[in-house]
């Protein structure tokens, strides 16, 4: 049966950006294939060599591997990134509402130096709270933070999920038409979330 090899193309430039020595490991591994893992686009011949297919697919759980780990420590700096904006706007919003509630009562009571200074406080409150808002978009996309959470989660959840079948299918199975649709749609999603973290 022939069959296109899959693409790994955006796999071999993450690693090589972001864990080159695990690409001279998986080079030196497979010096016979290392020509497939270089930078350059190296697009999959049709043919029946099932050995380079389980060699980009091995290339592929290596390349997951390495993705997830990432993306962990990712997901840890925006969590703490997004508690501390929170307890900040909280923080923030009960002192404007404080301020704002010694405004009303300085007023009542003709305090007017008092009138300033909760006055002034309430500013300030208020001013730290936009600030913080205004630092939960990301400037160059003017994308929430929390939606950058939720997208790069998401595309960990896939990559979870395509280690797993693509373990599945190498070990046991041997799928050709399985091995290459997950490794094309890994090689992919590992491109949107190359990007999304970029983002950050």
């Amino acid at each position: 049966m022939e069959f296109r090899q899959p693409n790994i193309e955006e796999m071999v430039i993450y690693l090589n950006e972001k864990h080159p020595d695990t690409l001279a490991q998986l080079r030196a591994q497979f010096p016979d294939y290392a020509e497939i893992m270089r930078q350059t686009p190296v697009l999959g011949e049709t043919g029946t060599n099932k050995e380079e297919l389980r060699i980009r697919a091995t290339f592929c759980l290596k390349a997951i591997e390495a993705v997830l780990k990432d993306s962990d420590v990712r997901l840890n700096e925006l969590k703490n990134r997004l508690k501390l904006s929170a307890n900040l706007v909280l923080t923030t919003k009960i002192i404007a509402a404080v301020s704002s509630a010694g405004v009303v009562a300085t007023l009542i009571a003709k305090f007017v130096t008092a009138t300033y200074i909760t006055g002034s406080l309430s500013f300030i409150a208020n001013i730290i709270s936009i600030i913080v808002s205004s630092r939960n978009k990301l400037i160059v996309s003017k994308k929430e933070i929390t939606t950058v959470y939720v997208d790069i989660q998401n595309f960990k959840s896939k990559l979870e999920s395509y280690q797993s079948d693509l373990a599945f299918f190498v070990n046991t199975t041997f799928s050709v038409p399985g091995i290459i649709k997950i490794v094309n749609n890994s090689n992919l999603t590992i491109f949107k979330l190359k990007n999304e973290i970029a983002l950050i």
